[in-house]
């Protein structure tokens, strides 16, 4: 029925199209960006948290959290549990700090060292506990900082 030669133009003219088709689709249609929207959580008395967990050549785990309060929900009183364990799960470090207000920052904020005795992977769990007129409102656990010594 058909010529060996039109089965062979056919399958050439194919290819040549979806070969077009894969290099110039992408190009034409702007794929959503994945990246595009950022999720943060929601909290009832918090508007930003940021925590961070270093350690220095020496030893030296240091550990900073702030808050940021939310102004309609402000609380009076916030407690931060600051947890240095290595990956395995034996805990190093394992004190619960009152966060004192800083007037600059408008946020309040915990810093604390702790010297190491051993190498290894280490991480920090941080909960943050927020009080209003003596009452916990709310209890935020914070994603793990994970560092190396």
């Amino acid at each position: 029925m058909y010529s060996t030669w039109s089965k062979v133009s056919f399958k050439k003219m194919c290819t040549i199209i979806l070969v077009f088709t894969m290099i110039v689709m992408p190009t034409i249609i702007k794929p959503i960006g994945v990246n595009a929207l950022e999720v943060s959580p929601k909290y009832e008395s918090a508007t930003a948290i940021k925590t961070i967990f270093l350690i220095d050549t020496k030893g030296m785990a240091s550990m900073k959290t702030a808050v940021s309060p939310m102004p309609n929900n402000m609380p009076d009183r916030i407690m931060v549990r600051m947890i240095i364990s290595k990956i395995d799960g034996t805990i190093t470090y394992n004190k619960t700090h009152q966060a004192e207000w800083n007037d600059m920052t408008e946020r309040y904020e915990v810093e604390k060292t702790f010297q190491l005795n051993r190498r290894g992977n280490y991480q920090l769990r941080t909960t943050i506990y927020c009080y209003k007129s003596g009452k916990l409102i709310e209890t935020i656990q914070c994603a793990p900082k994970k560092q190396t010594y």
